[in-house]
């Protein structure tokens, strides 16, 4: 088989139908990708830019092909259209008729309903004749034109409510974010007034602390300083008992001589400082008192 020749369209045939069998028989696809054409074109020795060119042509000519057939499509429907209108039309017309016409039977006077049969029937005929006929070129353009308009119009419907959706979504996300970021404020905010009022009872606490440590020290004080005013008092205490016998025995200590005559009336008195000691449990249950009376006063 080394030796043999083929025609280029021999050549076209056989590769066509090697592809069908190996590509499309094996994957089960109906069409070829643009890589395995350029590799088997290389393989076979043409030219990847000859492949590429050939490859833009066949698209424009496919894009070409696609767009008369839409266009086709679009003019076939427009026909249907107007045939469904143009039966409908014709029925009624003729209903519409029969009733005039019988009318006009019964009734007495000239005839009249075939005047309205010829202008009704006049434009019904048109309907038809626009129906069943052909479109010519300018009514093609304008049915393609107008269908052209009208799927433009409803694809900036469709954007325009794409881009209200998407506007709402964004507009939500916002809302969240902001409902989110208001909540997260809001918890700070508690936690901040957490903390002062924390901070507050604190400081009272420590004020009621200092001030109670301060009550302590002064009533402390107090307390030491009561006995060594009572210590100071005992060691400088005067006589106790009878003063009559306390004279007598400071005269004859300094005299010599022992005293006589009447007796002098025995007083008793007390120490100086008898009207104002008092016991160390004394004062400090009246300090106890004090403090407790000023916390009452200040609850």
């Amino acid at each position: 088989m080394a030796d043999r020749t083929y025609s280029r369209e021999e050549m076209e045939e056989i590769f066509r139908r090697a592809a069908e069998h190996t590509a499309f028989a094996e994957s089960g696809a109906d069409a070829i990708r643009y890589e395995d054409l350029e590799a088997a074109a290389r393989e076979v020795g043409i030219d990847a830019t000859s492949v590429a060119e050939i490859a833009k042509k066949v698209e424009g000519e496919r894009a070409i092909v696609a767009q008369r057939a839409d266009e086709d499509e679009i003019v076939r429907r427009e026909l249907a259209e107007r045939r469904h209108r143009a039966r409908r039309n014709l029925l009624t017309y003729t209903i519409v008729m029969a009733f005039l016409a019988t009318l006009d039977w019964m009734t007495p006077g000239g005839p009249w309903a075939q005047w309205v049969a010829l202008v009704w029937g006049l434009f019904v005929a048109l309907g038809l004749g626009r129906a069943l006929l052909d479109p010519s070129e300018s009514d093609r353009e304008r049915i393609i034109g107008r269908e052209r308009k009208r799927r433009a119009r409803r694809d900036r419907e469709e954007r325009r409510q794409r881009a209200a959706s998407e506007w709402k979504s964004r507009l939500a996300a916002q809302q969240e974010a902001i409902q989110r970021e208001l909540a997260q404020q809001e918890e700070r905010r508690r936690h901040h007034e957490g903390q002062r009022r924390e901070a507050s009872r604190e400081r009272e606490r420590a004020s009621r602390e200092f001030e109670r440590a301060v009550e302590d020290g002064v009533t402390h004080l107090l307390t030491v300083v009561a006995r060594r005013i009572g210590e100071a008092a005992r060691e400088h205490e005067g006589p106790k008992g009878d003063f009559g016998a306390y004279v007598r025995r400071e005269k004859e200590r300094t005299t010599g001589v022992p005293a006589s005559g009447p007796e002098i009336a025995k007083v008793r008195v007390a120490p100086p400082h008898a009207a104002t000691e008092r016991t160390e449990d004394e004062l400090e249950e009246d300090v106890e008192r004090r403090g407790a009376r000023r916390d009452v006063r200040r609850r």
